[in-house]
Formats: C-alpha cells, sequence, structure tokens
C-alpha cells in the first residue's frame, strides 16, 4: 500500500516531463497514484535522469528531436554509441564492464527524451546504435519526401493570430532545416566576379521577403521601408528593428498613439539606416 509519494516501492523507472525550476522536476506517474506528479531535487537525486533535450520526441520533428540529441551527445562524447565509432569491446576485456555502463547511460538519456508509448517500443534494445537505427527507419523520411514537406509548409506559413516572434521562429526553423537537406554548395574559390557573394545574397533576399510576405496587413508599413532598403539587409536584421514588434501592437490599439521608432545600421556602409515608424 502506498502512504505517501516518497514510501519505497519497487515501481519505475519514471520518465522527467518537465523542469520546473532548480528545485523541483515534474514526473510521469501513473494516475492510479493518486499523488502530486512535482518533487523537490533532494527527493530525486539518486533516480532522476538528466534531460539532454528540452522537449520530449512524440512522433513529430524527428529531424529537430534528432538534431538536438545529436548536439547533447556530441557535447558528452557519446554521439560514437549511436554512431558506431565506439563498437562494443569484447566479452572478457577490461573495457567491456565501462563500454556497458556508457551505453546504459547513452539508452535512458535517448529513453528518457521519448514519449512512453515510443520508449515502451524500444526498451529492450541492448545498445543505443540498435535504438537509434530503429527510430531513423521508423519515424526519418527520404530526403525528397521531407523536402517536399518543409516547402510545402513554409509555402502556406502565415503570420495570422500568432505574433511576430513565433511567426519568426517557425519560419527560421523551417528554413534551417531545409538547409540541412539543400544541395546548393556555394564555391569556396577566390574569384573577381563575386559569384558566390551574389548567389548568397539572392538566397538571403528570397528569405527576407518569404518573410516580409507572410505578415499581418498592420506591418505594411515597416514592410515598405524595409524593402525601400539597399542593399535589403537579412531576415535576422529585419526582425531585429528595435521596438518593431512594440510598434505595431500600438498602432493595432491606436493609430494617435505613440509608435516605436526602429533603426537599422548598414552593416555595409557603417551609416545609419532609417527610422522606420510602422503603419
Amino acid at each position: 500500500m502506498r502512504k505517501g509519494k516518497l514510501s519505497p516501492r519497487g515501481d519505475g523507472p519514471f520518465k522527467v516531463l518537465e523542469k520546473i525550476n532548480d528545485n523541483a522536476y515534474k514526473i510521469d506517474l501513473p494516475s492510479e497514484y493518486n499523488v502530486h506528479n512535482v518533487f523537490n531535487v533532494s527527493d530525486l537525486s539518486s533516480c532522476v535522469v538528466a534531460l539532454l533535450v528540452n522537449t520530449v520526441f512524440d512522433e513529430k520533428s524527428f529531424g529537430g528531436w534528432k538534431r538536438a540529441m545529436w548536439i547533447a551527445l556530441t557535447a558528452k562524447n557519446k554521439a560514437g554509441f549511436i554512431d558506431g565509432s565506439t563498437p562494443e569491446p569484447e566479452i572478457g576485456t577490461d573495457l567491456r564492464n565501462a563500454w556497458g555502463r556508457a551505453n546504459n547511460m547513452v539508452i535512458s538519456w535517448i529513453l528518457n527524451s521519448l514519449s512512453r508509448d515510443i520508449s515502451e517500443s524500444v526498451l529492450y534494445y541492448a545498445n543505443a546504435k540498435d535504438i537509434w537505427e530503429e527510430l531513423e527507419a521508423r519515424f526519418g523520411q527520404s530526403s525528397g519526401a521531407r523536402l517536399y514537406q518543409l516547402q510545402k509548409e513554409l509555402s502556406d506559413l502565415i503570420q495570422g493570430p500568432t505574433d511576430i516572434a513565433t511567426y519568426f521562429t517557425k519560419i527560421k526553423r523551417l528554413r534551417d532545416e531545409l538547409d540541412t537537406l539543400d544541395s546548393f554548395i556555394p564555391c569556396s574559390c577566390i574569384c573577381s566576379c563575386k559569384a558566390k557573394e551574389k548567389n548568397i545574397k539572392s538566397k538571403q533576399d528570397e528569405r527576407l521577403v518569404k518573410f516580409l510576405l507572410g505578415l499581418n496587413d498592420s506591418y505594411c508599413g515597416a514592410r515598405g521601408n524595409i524593402l525601400m532598403i539597399s542593399p535589403l539587409p537579412t531576415i535576422s536584421n529585419a526582425y531585429a528593428f528595435r521596438n518593431f514588434q512594440n510598434s505595431i501592437q500600438g498602432n493595432a490599439v491606436s493609430s494617435n498613439e505613440n509608435s516605436g521608432e526602429v533603426f537599422m545600421s548598414n552593416a555595409k556602409t557603417g551609416e545609419q539606416g532609417k527610422l522606420l515608424s510602422p503603419e
């Protein structure tokens, strides 16, 4: 009988769902426990498994989850356990036990970053590499299919009811993932025709125009001012205009309210750009 949430028991392990703060974590406990699922770190110090990524993979955005996991495992010098570059030593060697402990640690990190259903489906795999390959085979898409899906999402993306920060984050995430699939490789040679710089600038301008096209009509004035700048800024510089969002929100309430001024510095000439006052 469970007398309290910290009473000894043989159940678990349980997934860490969320870090509340530096002292508390939310645990994925079965509903029949009938106890609050937030625990202090001091209570969990002996059993908490570290979260390597801040989102649990639940069959959505496998590419993003895979990238985040790869970065985390590389930072911990454990990527070799999923790419095969750290092979399992032969039984009886001195490194066998150490490899097994490290392999189990990587497995726990992976399982802890998966939803319960997915985690249970790969729970009995013996090594981290097999789990990684299984997830790749099940949820990874071919480059062509993923390229089509990303391009479709990008072409349909508009700001809509979201704020500009959310809209920018979505378009940036799609662009960054597309870059990993893009076969375009700028030449690395030094030439006088400046073709490399022109190609890169063309792609930057294309991204800026897509970003501006998806903005709501309340950004019409600022959008026009940005397009008048020569050369065009990057999408990140356009987003970084000071008080850009606040000035728009203020104008949405009343056209008579004071709108924030937007300051841009021309990186090429070093001269100050225009002060933008969105309509």
